[in-house]
C-alpha cells in the first residue's frame, strides 16, 4: 500500500532526478536548484536525495547531489536504518558521498560509536549493518583505529567482519596471528581471507597452515590464498575436494574454484564446475553455477 508520505518521497525523488540529470549543461543552476530543495525541506530532501543516490543508474550530477547530502544530519541515520533504505542502495549511496566527501564514511563510523559510548555497546544489527557498508566502501586508513574496537564486540559476526575489513585496510601481520588463535571460526576464516592477494613467503606459511584448519571455512579460505598466488598443489586439493564423495565438500570447492580470479587456475577449474554444475545434488549445482559466472564476469571486466 502507497501512503501519502510515500507519494511525497517519490515526488520529491522525481524532482531530485530532473535537477540532476541538467549537471551537465548547467552545474551552476543544478546548484541553486538542490540549494532551494535542501532549504525549503531539509529532511525531505535527505530521504530523497538518499534514496536517488542509492538507486544511481548513471554519474551525472550525483557527484554534486552527494556532496549536498554529506553533511546533513539525518543521512547517518537513513543510511543505516533497515527500515528506511535496503542495504543495497545504502552501500550504493554510501559509496557516492564517499566520492564526494572522503571522511564521510569515517564520521559515520565515529557518531556510531560516540553515541553508543563503546564500540562493545552497539547493538549487532546496527554494528552489522555499518560493517556492510564499510565492507563497500573505498579504503579509508581513519578507519583502522575504530574497526580494531569492533574487534572486540560480543557479537562472533561483528567481530569476525570487523577483522576482515582490518585486513583489507591495514594489513598487520603479527595482529593477523593473534586473531588466528581464535576459537572462532568465522574469525579465523576472515582473517585469512584478509590475507588474499597478498604476497610474501611469511604470509604463504600462514595460508599453508591454516590449510590444515579442523574447520572447512578456515581450509578453503587458505586454498583459495594459495592459489591466487599460483600455489600449484593448492589448485590440486581443491580439485581432489571437487571429486568427493561428499555433496558438501565438493559445493565448497565450487565455492572456493570461484573465488580464484587467476587466468592460470581458472582455465582449469572452469573445466570441473561445469562438470559439477550437472552435479545430482541441487547444492553443488547452484555453487557451480554461480562460480561460473563470477569467474565469467572477472574475464569480461579485465578485457
Amino acid at each position: 500500500m502507497v501512503t501519502e508520505s510515500d507519494s511525497l518521497l517519490e515526488q520529491l525523488c522525481q524532482r531530485l532526478r530532473d535537477v540532476v540529470a541538467d549537471f551537465a549543461d548547467n552545474a551552476g543552476a543544478t546548484s541553486n536548484a538542490l540549494r532551494t530543495l535542501q532549504k525549503n525541506n531539509p529532511v525531505g530532501f535527505a530521504n530523497a536525495a538518499v534514496s536517488v543516490l542509492g538507486s544511481a543508474t548513471g554519474p551525472s550530477g550525483l557527484t554534486g547531489l552527494a556532496r549536498y547530502v554529506a553533511a546533513h544530519p539525518e543521512v547517518i541515520e537513513i543510511l543505516l536504518s533497515p527500515g528506511r533504505l535496503p542495504l543495497a542502495e545504502a552501500v550504493c549511496a554510501a559509496r557516492l558521498i564517499q566520492e564526494a566527501d572522503p571522511q564521510f564514511l569515517v564520521r559515520m563510523t565515529q557518531k556510531i560509536l560516540e553515541a553508543c559510548g563503546h564500540a562493545r555497546d552497539v547493538p549487532t544489527p546496527l554494528a552489522s549493518r555499518l560493517l556492510n557498508v564499510l565492507d563497500h566502501g573505498s579504503a579509508c586508513p581513519g578507519l583502522t583505529p575504530m574497526l580494531v574496537r569492533f574487534a572486540n564486540h560480543p557479537s562472533d559476526q561483528v567481530r569476525s567482519k570487523s577483522i576482515l575489513l582490518l585486513g583489507r585496510a591495514n594489513l598487520n601481520l603479527p595482529r593477523a596471528k593473534e586473531f588466528l588463535l581464535s576459537t572462532d571460526a568465522r574469525v579465523r576464516a576472515n582473517t585469512i581471507e584478509s590475507l588474499w592477494d597478498l604476497d610474501g613467503e611469511e604470509c604463504r606459511e600462514v595460508l599453508l597452515e591454516y590449510s590444515r584448519d579442523r574447520s572447512s571455512r578456515v581450509m578453503l579460505n587458505s586454498l583459495v590464498g594459495l592459489c591466487k598466488g599460483g600455489n600449484s598443489q593448492a589448485r590440486a586439493r581443491l580439485i581432489c575436494l571437487a571429486g568427493s564423495h561428499n555433496a558438501t565438500v565438493r559445493a565448497g570447492a565450487a565455492w572456493a574454484m570461484g573465488k580464484v580470479d587467476r587466468p592460470h587456475a581458472a582455465a582449469e577449474f572452469i573445466e570441473i564446475l561445469n562438470t559439477l554444475a550437472q552435479d545430482p545434488e541441487p547444492k553443488v549445482q547452484n555453487m557451480a553455477r554461480g562460480s561460473l559466472e563470477k569467474l565469467a564476469d572477472q574475464s569480461r571486466s579485465k578485457e
